[in-house]
């Protein structure tokens, strides 16, 4: 069924409770959060955030129909998870690929740098293209606060910006930057799925040092794009190991490019699909959160929840 600018979006029933209800997608299990939400999480503080990688496509209607739904709603901010402007992350690709859609949205959009950024020598073109916004150009690592949550955007091409281990530049910041927030909440986001179905062995086990890091200091989300489908995952720990007090992981590769099969769901994989673009909206507040994922054409995927923070 067509679904084209018709947005179709998720709803919440019940206290700690998530609705996964699948048509045309897969929802891995059914299951009811341990951990009670706080009050907190309806609280007039509230504040959105939007995500979705794996963007720019030109002539692509999906890719027009997620700008449309970012640029209807103004207050929200976009936290744009990589491969943002195919086919090469160019200026040229910005300008005729990604900013006629999302340009509106520039000035309220915090970027992840992808693999495709990459292959234009240096991530040029997104450097260009979000100046100040994207980090220091030879880090594309940032960390910034919205409502009560400290945000941290890493740079997951860590080998292209001094190694991946807990002795190189990117690792070190990380821990004084962790050390440093009094946030309760904390999100992350890199670009490469460190849990996805899409191709399990193809993970981005190289950023393990980084997400024990985040881990340790008590993260609640972790964002990416990078597998072209929508994924959630069990809260867990780096080695995968399922944690009431571990990291929730999203994989948002729904942006406008096209679509990937998923075959078999892998450990602790808990809805996923394949059929549908879209954004995943986040409601943040400084004692917890509550996601949907919206679909933009394609069959629609009910997908919501709600949880407290861990710190």
């Amino acid at each position: 069924m067509a679904i084209g600018r018709q947005f179709w979006r998720s709803f919440f029933v019940g206290a700690a409770s998530v609705a996964a209800v699948v048509l045309g997608f897969v929802a891995a299990q059914t299951f009811v959060f341990a951990s009670s939400v706080d009050a907190e999480v309806h609280s007039p503080e509230t504040v959105r955030l939007l995500a979705a990688g794996d963007i720019g496509v030109c002539d692509s209607p999906a890719v027009a129909d997620v700008g449309a739904y970012v640029s209807g709603a103004p207050d929200a901010t976009f936290l744009a998870l990589g491969d943002i402007a195919y086919p090469d992350g160019s200026s040229q690709s910005f300008a005729e690929c990604y900013d006629p859609f999302f340009g509106e949205a520039k000035g309220r959009t915090l970027p992840v740098v992808g693999n495709k950024e990459y292959e234009t020598e240096g991530a040029a073109g997104y450097i260009d293209y979000y100046g100040e916004a994207a980090g220091e150009p030879d880090q594309l690592w940032y960390s910034t606060d919205i409502g009560g949550w400290h945000i941290v955007v890493l740079n997951g091409n860590c080998w292209l910006v001094g190694g991946c281990s807990t002795d190189d530049p990117q690792y070190q910041w990380l821990e004084r930057d962790l050390a440093a927030t009094n946030s309760r909440c904390i999100l992350a986001a890199w670009h490469e799925a460190y849990f996805t179905s899409e191709n399990p062995d193809g993970a981005a086990s190289y950023m393990e040092p980084y997400y024990r890091l985040l881990d340790d200091a008590g993260t609640d989300i972790l964002l990416s794009g990078h597998s072209h489908n929508y994924e959630r995952f069990a809260k867990m720990d780096a080695g995968g190991n399922p944690n009431l007090n571990g990291i929730r992981s999203f994989v948002v590769g729904t942006g406008g490019t096209p679509l990937r099969t998923i075959n078999e769901p892998a450990t602790g994989s808990e809805v996923y699909g394949f059929e549908a673009w879209g954004v995943l909206e986040l409601d943040l507040t400084s004692f917890g959160y509550r996601w949907d994922f919206a679909t933009t054409s394609g069959t629609p995927l009910i997908d919501s929840g709600e949880d407290s923070c861990t710190r």
